[in-house]
């Protein structure tokens, strides 16, 4: 018996079933959003809390832009935050990710110039993982979440695939709720 064969095939159905799970959360997240009143203060740090949780991060932050890299909402998770979101428009990862449209996969946050340090974290000295995806609707990016994890190497393409998942779901919704803001 090719116990290799049969041990892909196992990680692949959970892998499939956690997806699956992933996209049942936020439908059902988006149900709930759209009874309470579209409201962004409560599908922000839903969505941040799926995408913590699903992948297993340790925190993060989702921001919210106008088509002038202004930033409308943020909402982070990270208690030892102490950087401008302001900052990390013009110069960090989430601005990096909103202006170019891209994800970004950072294995070792001292590797990459797209991570602003932030001192108040001790875990910075032993590097962090991070994902960041744009959220993107009808070609503009609207936003980004990020998160992040202690060690190097702790997420790979499969979560930045599942994180792209998350934004997109979260895009429409996300929009739709601005436009009933407006």
């Amino acid at each position: 018996m090719n116990h290799s064969k049969t041990d892909r095939t196992f990680i692949n159905n959970i892998e499939a079933t956690q997806q699956l799970q992933i996209l049942y959360d936020l439908n059902t997240m988006f149900k709930q959003v759209e009874a309470g009143g579209l409201q962004l203060d409560i599908i922000l740090p839903q969505v941040l809390d799926i995408a913590v949780q699903q992948l297993g991060a340790e925190d993060g932050s989702i921001i919210i832009v106008n088509q002038h890299l202004e930033i409308e909402h943020a909402w982070l998770i990270d208690k030892k935050f102490t950087i401008q979101p302001s900052d990390i428009i013009s110069n960090g990862l989430a601005g990096w990710s909103i202006r170019n449209q891209q994800p970004a996969l950072i294995e070792d946050t001292r590797k990459d110039s797209r991570w602003l340090s932030r001192e108040a974290n001790t875990s910075n000295s032993l590097g962090r993982s991070v994902l960041c995806v744009p959220i993107i609707i009808r070609g503009r990016s609207i936003g980004a979440i990020t998160i992040h994890k202690g060690g190097v190497k702790q997420f790979d393409h499969q979560s930045l695939d599942l994180l792209n998942i998350i934004a997109s779901q979260a895009a429409s919704i996300i929009e739709n709720a601005r436009l009933y803001e407006r």
